[in-house]
């Protein structure tokens, strides 16, 4: 499922960034978390995923693992280190995003999605 305008946005704008209107005039521009500026937001591709997103996410979970299986569906599956001891007392990960797609870069997307906060989108 390809996503909306609006949860683009708000998934970017997860990853720091910025909208920065202009003064003189009602255009604006995209500060990215390296301070360039752009006109609109980064596509959503891996490069972009991994360069912007995965990175954003080992800030909020310092423990992450992200499992991608490719092949005619490809599935993404985003776990966390729970730090709470289970009966046993031993540590266990955690599955916070998830997500099957024809396209590695959205089942990607939306396993980053629902593990920053967004609903299911599905």
């Amino acid at each position: 499922m390809e996503p909306t305008k609006e949860q683009i946005q708000w998934f970017w704008e997860q990853c720091e960034f910025k909208f920065q209107k202009s003064d003189r005039n009602r255009v604006g521009t995209w500060v990215y978390p390296n301070y360039e500026c752009e006109w609109s937001l980064p596509s959503i591709d891996l490069n972009n995923l991994f360069k912007y997103a995965v990175p954003k996410l080992r800030t909020i979970h310092n423990d992450l693992k992200v499992l991608f299986v490719f092949g005619s569906v490809s599935r993404c599956a985003i776990f966390k280190w729970d730090k709470k001891y289970s009966r046993k007392k031993n540590f266990e990960w955690l599955l916070i995003g998830e997500r099957t797609d024809d396209d590695p870069a959205l089942a990607l997307f939306w396993a980053i999605y629902k593990a920053l906060g967004g609903e299911n989108g599905s």
